[in-house]
């Protein structure tokens, strides 16, 4: 049997009963309706916003998470490429010019952006990630690694 999904807000004007009278804000509530194809059944589910939000953490956790890991080992990665050129450029193997042109003509390879915008799920995965390596970490060290800046993994951290 196949089915349609429509799901709407619900506005001030409508009565909401049960359970999401006791929530404080109708705004924040939604109404989940699937209609089957037999066009005589129907069924209807209201949820606040928290209640979607928690939902849709629990579905997109699993694309976080291997995002994180692939973040990862790129950062990882371009480490190791930065630490070779840098190796060669000790070992007198290129010159200062060419190290400096190489990390310029192709910083994507070398260099780790780190950025600011992420949500506490973020800060969540990248914990649980850590604690599985049973290695202790500083915050610049995971900072570079998942490409977070230490300040807003601070501050995610502390509002855990």
């Amino acid at each position: 049997m196949e089915f349609e999904t429509i799901s709407y807000p619900i506005t001030s004007s409508q009565r909401v009963t049960g359970e999401t009278e006791q929530h404080k804000s109708i705004e924040d509530n939604f109404i989940i309706t699937i209609k089957f194809s037999d066009n005589k059944n129907e069924a209807s589910i209201i949820l606040t916003g928290e209640q979607i939000r928690t939902l849709s953490n629990r579905i997109n956790y699993p694309v976080v998470k291997e995002n994180y890991y692939l973040i990862a080992i790129n950062n990882l990665l371009k480490k190791s490429d930065f630490l070779q050129l840098s190796l060669q450029f000790a070992e007198n193997g290129i010159t200062e010019k060419d190290f400096e042109t190489e990390l310029e003509t192709n910083s994507d390879k070398y260099l780790i952006d780190l950025h600011e915008n992420h949500e506490q799920t973020d800060v969540n995965v990248i914990s649980e990630i850590v604690e599985k390596l049973h290695r202790d970490f500083t915050v610049d060290e995971i900072s570079e690694i998942f490409s977070i800046t230490p300040h807003c993994l601070n501050y995610r951290l502390r509002n855990k």
